[in-house]
């Protein structure tokens, strides 16, 4: 099992769009959340899910944003 961290600007992103979700519905972000947890949980017991790096055993979350934004920058 590897570490999975996120950075400081990762969790922000995530909690203003999980802020932003649970305005509208929340329902919906309470599932949201359930969601990413899982996935999260999952990326830490099979890491080859995502994209490995050499650097270790750590897996970092550098960014979030919804699949139907596009990023200035990732």
């Amino acid at each position: 099992m590897v570490n999975l961290r996120s950075t400081l600007s990762a969790n922000t992103q995530f909690l203003a769009g999980l802020r932003d979700v649970r305005r509208e519905n929340l329902s919906r972000a309470i599932a949201l959340r359930c969601k990413v947890e899982t996935r999260q949980r999952r990326l830490e017991r099979v890491p080859e899910s995502g994209r490995r790096i050499p650097e270790g055993e750590v897996i970092r979350v550098v960014a979030v944003w919804h699949g139907a934004q596009v990023p200035d920058e990732p």
